[in-house]
C-alpha cells in the first residue's frame, strides 16, 4: 500500500543544533524526505540536531524502490543513527508512517541510544517487516508519542492502538490529529505534530539552553 506522500521529492539534509541531542527523522513508503521536511525543520528550530534520512529506493524511480527491500530501509536507519551519534550524545526517533515501524525496530534493539520515540500514523501493510517488528515491540521501553490522523485512510486505527498496547514503555501518549489526513507533517494539524512533539522532546530528551 503506497502513501499519499508519493510525488514528493527532497533529498536527505541535516540541521546542526544542540550536541546534547539529535532527532532522526524516517519517512515513510514511496515517500521522501520532503513529507517529514516541516516537522523536522520545527524540531531543529527548537534547538534540536536533525537528521532527515532517504530510505534507499526511495524519492526517485518506482522501479528503484522495487529493487530495494525492508532490510535495505532499516540499514539506513541504522546508518543514520550512528552517523547521528557521532555528532550527539543521545538521539530520538521520529517516523512517519513505515517509517515508524522502523524506528520501532531501532529503539527495541538499541534502547541504549533513545531517549523518545516521536510516531506518526505508524503503518503495518508491509507484511514482512510487520512480522519481524511484532518479535521486537515488547523489548521498545522507550517514551512514546504516536500522533494518529482520525481521517488516515491508509493506517487503520487498530494499527496504532497495538503498538501502544505492546510496546512496554512506561511512557506512551496518543495525540489525535482531527483535521489531517495521513501526511499530517503537511497538513492542517502540522502545528499541533510539532509543538506536542517539542514538548514531549523537552520532557524526555531536553537539551541545554
Amino acid at each position: 500500500m503506497a502513501d499519499a506522500e508519493q510525488g514528493y521529492r527532497l533529498a536527505p539534509f541535516t540541521i546542526a543544533g544542540s550536541r546534547d541531542v539529535g532527532v532522526l527523522f524516517v519517512h515513510g513508503f514511496t515517500g521522501s524526505p520532503a513529507s517529514v521536511a516541516p516537522w523536522a525543520r520545527a524540531v531543529a528550530a527548537a534547538g534540536y540536531t536533525v537528521s532527515v534520512i532517504r530510505l534507499p529506493g526511495h524519492g526517485n524511480d518506482w522501479r528503484e524502490m522495487n529493487a530495494t527491500t525492508w532490510r535495505d530501509w532499516y540499514q539506513e536507519v541504522d546508518r543514520g543513527a550512528r552517523e547521528l551519534l557521532q555528532e550527539v550524545d543521545a538521539i530520538a526517533l521520529a517516523g512517519f508512517s513505515m517509517g515508524g515501524a522502523l524506528a520501532l525496530r531501532y529503539a527495541a534493539i538499541h534502547p541504549e541510544h533513545v531517549k523518545a520515540l516521536l510516531l506518526l500514523n505508524a503503518l503495518h501493510s508491509l507484511r514482512k517487516l510487520w512480522r519481524d517488528l511484532t518479535k521486537h515491540l515488547k523489548e521498545v521501553t522507550t517514551p512514546t508519542i504516536l500522533f494518529r490522523s482520525v481521517q488516515d485512510h491508509v493506517v487503520p486505527a487498530a494499527s496504532c492502538d497495538m503498538v501502544l498496547k505492546s510496546i512496554s514503555s512506561s511512557t506512551k501518549r496518543e495525540v489525535l490529529l482531527e483535521k489531517s489526513y495521513h501526511v499530517a507533517a503537511l497538513d492542517y494539524d502540522a502545528p499541533i505534530l510539532e509543538s506536542k512533539s517539542i514538548e514531549f522532546l523537552r520532557e524526555f530528551a531536553p537539551v541545554k539552553p
